[in-house]
């Protein structure tokens, strides 16, 4: 019998340069199962197996196996767990003398460097995450899932529409005509569908990689009809409207992630696709045997990820349409020592968009900081735990202030001597002239008025109850009472805050928890939906059986009154930035940078 032959496992070619990099090509030859010890091989090269140019799954190579049952055998060796394994294939034979990498994982990739820190973690030297938090917990069912993401593509179709409120009667049209023309009065099903999608759904809600981009879908829209050159030619959707969904779509030339989603995540995949789009036609049985597969290895290991040791970093996309906030940070809670940077002004193309921002937030000092703090926390492991179970959200609750502060002497010095400077070279007019111009302004209607003190009796008392004092600083509600992570339940001073369970956001529940406190949020003003920053609680040495957990904080400020009836609490204080700190020494550095001016 002849030996099977195998591809060389490593092939590097020759060197080559692009403006400011000099490159060299690896291609590798690992195991489609890497459980069998004469599995048949596939290439790797830059994308994971399965996509670019790893042995790319395409219509026409799928349909080399004749039967869905050998489709969906081979497709099942695709997912996170043997990505992770051709990572490890490719680092041993890479790095040198076999050391930890550090890898960067956006989107899906960043599920697998969740799944990689999961069961290799001994491979990875820092581990950079934007956008690929996955959901993890049992009960993150794909029902959960669809139902979390498509609250935030309803919310983000709504702002479309705010913005672009013309559109509405447009795609109106669009539907209407769709419905009443044979064959939705469009040839390409790949298009079709989309618009199957609106209707079968709620019609406003658009796809969300359309919504994800909405200045470039307004241009499209603004063509979405061929010209009527010919008086009464029946309407048409435009060639350029068609062949930019056709663009956008890429189930046509890119199936694998269509027959997997589910598998290795929930994201807009509908079963009625594979009758509505041609190329998936030949593979709706294989995606229900996927589907249906119940025997799948579990992508994540939880325990493991608790006790992590690996330096982690993270991008977290506030309103990502395609992974879900609120799941993402339940997650992260599951990490030990992840570092997240939470933001509302990118969407989950943020690493496309800002790619240097990004890269910069989550790498470099953060990341030092990060491996010192593990490394401290392995010295100290008895009086730490790495189980990040709670989330709480903090309000920031501020008074504004209410008159000018007063000037610098050093600024009020130098006015001083620019006026006088001035007053030596200006021009001089006639007496007269500057009589007419003091008398200017006098007579009945002059109103005399005295300005009020900028010292008041709070200030003089030092009363920290009233919001009538440091009138020209900005003052912080704090109160004193039980909190979460308190040590043994006693009361102590802190912000208004609530462990977040089973509101809506965390935004809701940082209203919840001031609403609690005031009684009702009239005279309140939240600055964004985002929180404003956020601190992970360790165990003190002193107290190493207090719980681990994440506080976000929000930032709401006062509006209209100078007076709140404050309950739910045993005392409370309205104080500076520099009396703040004098509650909470030991996290100064934190507030410092929080609380800027």
């Amino acid at each position: 019998m002849a030996e099977t032959k195998y591809p060389a496992e490593h092939v590097s070619g020759g060197w080559y340069s692009v403006p400011d990099l000099r490159l060299r090509d690896h291609r590798f030859a690992v195991p489609l199962d890497y459980s069998l010890d004469t599995s048949p091989r596939i290439t790797v090269f830059a994308r994971e197996r399965g996509t670019g140019l790893s042995t790319p799954l395409t219509a026409s190579s799928m349909s080399q196996l004749k039967s869905a049952k050998d489709l969906a055998e081979y497709l099942k060796h695709f997912r996170a767990d043997n990505i992770v394994n051709d990572a490890e294939f490719i680092r041993v034979r890479l790095v040198p003398d076999a050391g930890p990498w550090t890898i960067l994982g956006q989107s899906f990739g960043g599920f697998c460097g969740v799944t990689y820190l999961s069961f290799a973690p001994k491979g990875l030297k820092q581990v950079l995450l934007t956008g690929g938090i996955p959901p993890i917990e049992k009960g993150c069912t794909a029902d959960v899932v669809y139902k979390a993401c498509f609250q935030q593509l309803i919310g983000q179709n709504e702002k479309y529409y705010e913005r672009f409120p013309q559109d509405i009667e447009l795609i109106c049209e669009v539907v209407q005509h769709l419905a009443e023309s044979e064959g939705g009065g469009v040839s390409n099903s790949a298009v079709l569908f989309y618009f199957i999608l609106i209707v079968r759904i709620i019609w406003k809600y658009a796809n969300s990689k359309v919504t994800a981009n909405s200045r470039s879908l307004r241009t499209r829209f603004e063509r979405v009809w061929d010209p009527a050159i010919v008086p009464g030619v029946q309407k048409q959707i435009s060639f350029y409207f068609l062949n930019a969904f056709d663009n956008w779509l890429n189930l046509d030339t890119n199936p694998l992630y269509a027959l997997l989603h589910e598998s290795i995540y929930c994201q807009m995949i509908f079963p009625w696709m594979f009758d509505e789009i041609h190329a998936l036609r030949n593979f709706k049985e294989a995606a229900h045997l996927l589907a249906e597969k119940k025997d799948w290895p579990p992508p994540y290991d939880v325990a493991t990820l608790k006790n992590n040791k690996v330096p982690v970093a993270a991008a977290v996309y506030y309103e990502d349409l395609y992974v879900n906030f609120e799941l993402a940070m339940e997650t992260a809670s599951q990490i030990a020592g992840i570092w997240l940077w939470v933001t509302n002004e990118y969407m989950h193309s943020g690493l496309r968009d800002g790619g240097g921002k990004i890269f910069h937030s989550i790498s470099g000092p953060k990341m030092q900081k990060i491996s010192t703090s593990i490394a401290c926390s392995l010295v100290r492991r008895r009086f730490c735990t790495s189980n990040l179970d709670k989330i709480v959200a903090s309000v920031l609750f501020e008074r504004l202030p209410v008159v000018i502060p007063k000037i610098d002497p050093v600024v009020y010095a130098f006015q001083e001597f620019s006026f006088r400077w001035g007053q030596q070279f200006r021009r001089r007019y006639p007496d007269a002239v500057l009589g007419k111009s003091e008398a200017r302004g006098k007579g009945d209607y002059q109103i005399d008025y005295v300005p009020a003190p900028r010292i008041t009796e709070a200030d003089k008392t030092n009363d920290r109850k009233s919001l009538q004092r440091a009138l020209d600083r900005r003052l912080y509600l704090l109160l004193y009472g039980k909190t979460y992570g308190a040590p043994s339940g006693k009361p102590v001073w802190h912000f208004p805050e609530k462990i977040y369970e089973s509101e809506e956001t965390l935004r809701k529940c940082a209203e919840s928890a001031l609403k609690s406190v005031l009684g009702d949020l009239s005279h309140t003003y939240f600055v964004g939906n985002a929180p404003m920053a956020h601190m992970i609680i360790q165990p003190a040495e002193n107290a190493p059986n207090l719980p681990s957990f994440k506080r976000f904080f929000f930032k709401s400020q006062v509006i209209a009154t100078n007076k709140f009836k404050i309950g739910e609490c045993e005392d409370f204080v309205w104080v500076t930035k520099d009396e703040l700190i004098e509650y909470f020494p030991e996290q100064a550095e934190f507030l410092n940078k929080m609380i800027i001016s």
